[in-house]
């Protein structure tokens, strides 16, 4: 039986500790922030680990750059887990370094998405096994096995990377070559199928690290991955920044993000920033939305203007008309491909990582997010939103109220479905 007392009394203990530590202007501010503390708690996060440094990583070449370092430095193991992961672009490189490292005796492991990544030469991954590279396949697509329809719809979506229990990555970025170039400086009028695509990942080095390796090697091992001897030391502190883990296993309804943004935005007084690549949202998160831009919160979304994904553009559009008339700002991205996956609540409150805001990942996808109280980080993807929103295309009332009828059409063949996008 769980002792509720006894976990009433740590939470206690924890927020006071967070109160003595935490640099807030004003007492208000302590208890916005005491209160957004145990939101993430109650909604089943990882503990708050503190003293954790966070380097936003922007487009492609910033994430690869980063991470191909820290793979090449690695002394002791290399854990990677990703949706997609193409053979060629950084694809090929990943493979090399991987590789390179499995030589030198490193603890190589390698969790790829089965069914996104079917399309990708099985020799690529015979190769890297074949190198000394351990790989596993996540729900493999079998259509012999009994459970073949729920292996199809039950996928990981997250972008895991964690180095020597030092260092880790997650975010947006999948291993494709559609992150040959980056998004600055790319005008309105670039031919659709030169866009470059704009996406954030993040590298995180503190006591959240040992968090990220904790929740890979648990979906190791649920795939039949081999165990290892695990660390148990603690994780120095290297930096300021509260961060908690918010994971979600395939097929779970008790999604640890969706409850605490739930519960978050409720209390949201100055601003809600989402960037999403795909926008079907629930009821509840319209509702809450809604109600934020009425009590004169800013609430403004940004979404692709064209996106990979037909059906979930449209579902995710046939919400547009309630969400203006609330007074909610939406910008349609227009000069690359968006597959950026943030928010910012306010000064302080902010998450990242794979997640969109669709039914997708919050019932049916493996994701991972982290979730931050921090002025620094949320000032800098404030930053990131508004000049993201420079070049975009806002969306009216009267705008909206303008479209083609074959976009109305379109919205009202999918919304039936928008559970499954």
């Amino acid at each position: 039986m769980v002792d509720v007392t006894a976990d009433r009394l740590e939470s206690a203990e924890r927020v006071t500790t967070y109160r003595r530590r935490f640099d807030a202007a004003s007492s208000a501010c302590v208890e916005a922030h005491s209160s957004r503390f145990l939101i993430a708690e109650a909604a089943r996060c990882s503990p708050w680990r503190r003293g954790n440094a966070v380097e936003l990583l922007i487009d492609g070449s910033q994430v690869f750059d980063s991470m191909f370092a820290a793979i090449a430095a690695a002394r002791h193991s290399i854990h990677l887990e990703t949706y997609i992961l193409e053979a060629d672009g950084p694809g090929q490189r990943l493979a090399e370094l991987l590789a390179q490292k499995a030589a030198q005796g490193v603890d190589v492991r390698l969790m790829f998405d089965s069914l996104v990544s079917f399309g990708t030469d099985r020799g690529y991954f015979d190769t890297l096994a074949a190198r000394g590279v351990l790989v596993r396949e996540f729900n493999p697509v079998l259509p012999w096995r009994k459970r073949f329809r729920s292996a199809i719809n039950l996928r990981t979506h997250r972008k895991l990377l964690i180095v020597d229990r030092e260092v880790a990555f997650i975010g947006g970025v999948n291993f494709s070559r559609v992150y040959s170039s980056g998004s600055a400086g790319v005008q309105r009028d670039t031919a659709e199928a030169q866009r470059p695509w704009r996406d954030t990942h993040a590298r995180l080095c503190g006591p959240i690290v040992a968090d990220l390796q904790a929740l890979f090697l648990e979906h190791w091992l649920e795939q039949g991955g081999t165990s290892g001897a695990a660390a148990c030391e603690p994780i120095r502190e290297r930096g300021s920044a509260w961060l908690a883990l918010a994971a979600s296993a395939a097929g779970s309804r008790r999604n640890p993000l969706y409850r605490t943004l739930l519960a978050t935005l409720r209390t949201a007084t100055r601003h809600i920033l989402i960037t999403t690549a795909y926008f079907v949202p629930t009821r509840r998160v319209v509702r809450e939305l809604r109600r934020a831009a009425e009590r004169g919160v800013r609430v403004a979304l940004m979404a692709p203007s064209r996106s990979d994904s037909w059906s979930a553009a449209h579902a995710g559009r046939g919400c547009y008309g309630e969400l203006l008339a609330s007074g909610v700002e939406i910008y349609d991205h227009c000069t690359s491909m968006l597959h950026s996956k943030t928010i910012v609540i306010d000064d302080d409150w902010c998450s990242f990582g794979s997640s969109n805001m669709d039914w997708r990942s919050l019932l049916h996808n493996a994701e991972a997010n982290i979730i931050a109280l921090d002025r620094g980080l949320a000032s800098e993807l404030v930053e990131h939103f508004e000049g993201d929103a420079a070049s975009c295309v806002r969306i009216t009332i009267d705008s909206w109220s303008k479209r083609p009828w074959t976009s109305q059409l379109c919205e009202r063949l999918v919304r039936p479905f928008q559970f499954m996008l």
